[in-house]
């Protein structure tokens, strides 16, 4: 949806900005899917969280070993650096609501 918008937008393929879009719009869907994980946790949430953060990790990391130096350092500084500012702030976000009570 981030690119489809960012096309939309007039945002060019490739470049500085668009990196920074695409970038910004993966942190968003993190955070969406930490939130998703730990709210629908029938128990557990915690370790429901650690496992989506350590799964969300491993494939960031194998992300920026096959990007190499073909991307700039901050992007991939910011690949790595996602994971763990999605799983704060996804688990944060579903914690913080009360839990629906079941019938």
């Amino acid at each position: 949806a981030g690119g489809q918008l960012g096309d939309a937008i007039g945002l060019a393929s490739g470049g500085d900005r668009r990196l920074s879009w695409d970038l910004a719009w993966g942190l968003i869907a993190g955070v969406a899917a930490n939130w998703l994980v730990v709210k629908l946790a029938p128990w557990a949430r915690g370790p429901h969280a650690v496992f989506l953060f350590v799964v969300m990790l491993a494939i960031h990391v194998q992300a920026v070993r096959m990007l190499g130096n073909d991307w700039p350092r901050w992007f991939s500084a910011g690949l790595l650096l996602c994971p763990p500012l999605q799983t704060w702030l996804g688990a944060a976000w579903a914690l913080r609501q009360p839990r629906a009570r079941q019938a």
